[in-house]
């Protein structure tokens, strides 16, 4: 992807620093505690009585680790199979159908139902996109449900769509950390023969289950796959019957309009980071962030890896909207603190955005971004300033607050002025995947990039290093104990990320010692815990009466087929494209999948009375949990036995 040239990216940040002056935000009051027992007065009363479900230890959706699995489910269908020809692998029908047909839709129920009906976040009629200065000031008095209504109304011209997709859709641009995932009453899932839409009303999850606490890892990884889902619905346009030179934006209509929605909800994340959620130690507040020639070293503002809204409820025309924050808060029990897995998150979510908003690339040229003439761009290039500033800010937090210059590594935790000891693995891997990522964005000659390639070079060093004569690698490393502190776990997690560093440094720095390492790892996963049977890899292991079961997350899987895919390319090796095929077809043996909504195989069943449709293990929703359903999104955690 080509990066914008300084004087334009100099000129778009001088525009983007006048527009946030004038954007009008929802209210955030006073930023001192506040009771965290609060509940916004549209909760409704709890389901507290349900089914144990089989194999589930957690039962709650992580809403950040679904996102990231539904990611790499979807950049494992349809687009990975596109590169079949390119890596020269045979197609067979097995292949087309796990990887075009099934895979594509288990990664949407994901996002569908956690981005736009669970309620699990906050509303996007309060984005702060959709406050902006408008040209015509009348419509600045507009509420925010009109405001929205107002701005569906173009997403739905441009996508061609006639009728509503759902009524009472409750699209999210802030979502919450975790929430149970269950109905609290009958599920209205419309009925698209007769023209009839779903109630997203009736599609709420419990409100009394929501962690309502923002997280940077939940937004970054939010925010990823806002922007990969709307790129993969705009994929390609369908030209106007009277007019061809404005085409219609998006695959289908459904799918041009859900992209539309998804990304104005990642651009008003953007602007809240940008103008709410910045800490100042030495205030003691959240506020914005300095984009324009942010120094950490002269005055430090990052992102604390817990935030805490609480919410009042707006009357609009007689009616109770959803609820905005009325105050965005730090939490009281604990110090402020930063993560390495929050701003790496963050990281890579601002990547695929500036990804996505170049005003060259292909999103620009089919109207969603830029200069383009399709009608006007949707979303203006402003944005794209916007998320490259976000994105140096994060990554200059990175190096000032997690580098220990010491053991020239970074550390997963750390507080303003002092650095924690602790070295997860995954987090370092997870930072070669995102400092190569993001070193591609910028010029050649921006001092910043000499530095994150400097560091990337020395971390996926670090990580080489690390590995066991085995291949394998620890979750846990004391960074001054040379790795023996910590017990030797082998988390399915952990083996993938260190598989995809490796493999970015042999991309990088084009020497075979990675590329050989990551198959060392590779080796030493798929002879020990390859189950052929299940169609999974055993992950971290526990014991029950004498019995092993792996423990898997949406996290682990998503990573997983992440490493899968880095590996044929690599390698243009067929045996992996066919092992991303049977990961997927074991998907439900897994039982991370709480439920499925239209069948994945066309069978009819009549009424919606059977439990599982097409056999494949993954109940229909409204049956999945009494007495109303479950919807169809991945759970924390599960347990199988898998001999």
């Amino acid at each position: 992807m080509k990066a914008l040239p300084r004087k334009t990216s100099n000129s778009i940040l001088r525009l983007l620093l006048l527009w946030l002056v004038s954007l009008t935000l929802f209210s955030c009051g006073s930023m001192g505690p506040a009771p965290f027992d609060e509940q916004p007065s549209w909760d409704i009363s709890r389901i507290s009585e349900r089914t144990t479900l089989e194999g589930v230890l957690d039962r709650r959706c992580r809403i950040g680790d679904a996102m990231y699995a539904a990611r790499e489910i979807l950049l494992s269908g349809p687009p990975f199979y596109a590169k079949f020809d390119e890596l020269d692998f045979e197609k067979t029908l097995l292949e087309e159908t796990t990887l075009t047909r099934y895979a594509p839709w288990y990664a949407r129920y994901n996002v569908e139902a956690a981005l736009l009906s669970s309620g699990a976040g906050i509303h996007l009629m309060h984005g702060p996109t959709l406050r902006r200065a408008p040209m015509n000031m009348a419509e600045s008095w507009k509420s925010p449900q009109d405001a929205l209504e107002a701005r569906l109304e173009i997403f739905r011209k441009r996508a061609g769509l006639e009728t509503s997709l759902m009524t009472n859709m409750f699209p999210l641009f802030l979502e919450f950390d975790s929430a149970d995932p269950f109905y609290t009453q009958a599920p209205d899932f419309g009925n698209a023969g007769e023209g009839i839409p779903p109630d997203g009303s009736s599609l709420l999850w419990d409100p009394k289950t929501i962690d309502q606490t923002l997280s940077p890892r939940t937004l970054g990884m939010t925010l990823h796959a806002n922007v990969d889902f709307a790129s993969y619905y705009f994929r390609s346009t369908r030209l106007k019957e009277d007019q061809a030179a404005r085409p219609y934006l998006g695959a289908t209509p459904e799918e041009g309009y859900l992209g539309a929605i998804l990304m104005e909800a990642a651009a008003s994340k953007l602007f809240t980071l940008a103008t709410q959620f910045a800490y100042n130690p030495l205030t003691g507040y959240l506020g914005p962030m300095q984009l324009d020639g942010y120094d950490p070293e002269f005055e430090l503002l990052f992102f604390p890896s817990k935030i805490r809204p609480i919410f009042t409820d707006l009357e609009i025309s007689g009616e109770v909207s959803p609820p905005k924050p009325a105050e965005i808060f730090l939490p009281v029990d604990e110090e402020p603190k930063s993560t390495l897995t929050d701003q790496v998150s963050l990281l890579l979510g601002l990547c695929a955005f500036i990804e996505a908003s170049d005003p060259e690339g292909e999103l620009a040229s089919q109207g969603v971004f830029g200069y383009a003439e399709a009608g006007g761009p949707l979303f203006p290039v402003e944005y794209h300033g916007l998320a490259r500033a976000l994105a140096r800010c994060v990554v200059k937090n990175i190096d000032s607050m997690h580098y220990h210059e010491d053991w020239q590594t970074f550390v997963s935790y750390a507080i303003p002025g002092e650095k924690g000891n602790i070295v997860h693995t995954e987090d370092i891997t997870q930072l070669v995947i995102a400092f190569e990522r993001y070193a591609d964005l910028l010029l050649d000659g921006d001092p910043l990039r000499d530095r994150v390639l400097e560091l990337f070079e020395a971390q996926v060093g670090y990580v080489l290093g690390a590995q066991r004569f085995d291949g394998m690698y620890p979750r846990t490393m004391i960074a001054q104990s040379a790795f023996t502190t910590f017990p030797v776990v082998w988390p399915l997690e952990v083996q993938s990320l260190a598989i995809q560093a490796l493999l970015a440094g042999y991309r990088v720095l084009k020497h075979p010692d990675y590329k050989m390492a990551a198959l060392r790892t590779y080796d030493y996963v798929e002879e020990n815990l390859w189950a052929i049977d299940y169609q999974l890899y055993r992950s971290e292991e526990v014991t029950n009466s004498g019995t092993k079961y792996s423990i898997y997350t949406p996290f682990a899987y998503g990573t997983t087929l992440g490493a899968l895919r880095s590996l044929a390319s690599a390698t243009c090796d067929s045996r992996f494209g066919q092992k991303v095929r049977e990961y997927i077809d074991g998907l439900p043996k897994s039982k991370l999948l709480l439920s499925e909504l239209d069948p994945t195989e066309d069978q009819v069943f009549a009424g919606g009375k059977k439990m599982d449709p097409d056999g494949d293990g993954i109940p229909y929703a409204p049956m999945a949990c009494p007495p109303f359903g479950a919807a169809p999104v991945f759970v924390s955690k599960t347990i199988v036995r898998i001999p």
